[in-house]
């Protein structure tokens, strides 16, 4: 199971250089540079759920939140 894991991770990040390929570096680095926070009110509960969610999926609450928000900004994109 985990070398299945792998390999979807190894053909993303093809996917993804391929994407970057005739991207301005400088771009990329500050693309990828995380300088900024934020801050969020929630309940207990949803902190907990979200906290337990990431790890269940092995990532950062940032990057699970991350990853959340470019799904619903893709959808929303492919909208009329």
């Amino acid at each position: 199971m985990s070398e299945d894991l792998d390999n979807v991770e190894d053909i993303r990040l093809k996917k993804l250089a391929d994407l970057l390929r005739d991207v301005d570096p400088e771009r990329v680095k500050m693309m990828i540079r995380k300088d900024a926070t934020l801050q969020m009110r929630l309940t207990e509960a949803d902190k907990d759920e979200i906290k337990i969610t990431a790890g269940d999926l092995g990532i950062s609450v940032s990057e699970y939140l991350l990853r959340c928000h470019w799904i619903v900004s893709k959808k929303l994109s492919e909208l009329p």
